[in-house]
């Protein structure tokens, strides 16, 4: 390859980079609220069930129950019989209809917005 080629092939790389970097945004705090209250979230292997008034759900075979609040900027919550609470930041893809929380520890958890029964 000539020198011009390559140097043509790294400008278009740098310059889609961010591009694709824009597929995921961060929320805020009141984007997190707006996004979750009064949703259901279908994981995969389970549903999550996010109550206005703080009750989470979480079903697979069964149903268990939690609490959820947006604090210093990201989704927590707890779940009994822990009393921490564990927090996570939201990312919405800019297309479709799909939410990842995304722990301190760099775990993505992907869920998609669906009907609630």
């Amino acid at each position: 390859m000539t020198t011009r080629i390559v140097k043509y092939i790294l400008i278009l790389s740098v310059l889609a980079a961010p591009v694709l970097a824009q597929d995921w945004q961060k929320l805020d705090g009141l984007e997190i609220e707006k996004a979750l209250s009064a949703q259901t979230l279908d994981f995969g292997q389970a549903t999550q069930d996010f109550l206005p008034d703080g009750r989470t759900s979480y079903k697979t075979k069964e149903k268990s129950w939690g609490r959820w609040k947006v604090k210093y900027g990201q989704y927590c919550s707890i779940w009994p019989p822990s009393d921490v609470w564990v927090c996570y930041d939201i990312e919405k893809k800019d297309v479709g209809l799909w939410l990842r929380f995304i722990g301190k520890d760099g775990n993505i958890f992907t869920g998609r917005y669906v009907d609630r029964d």
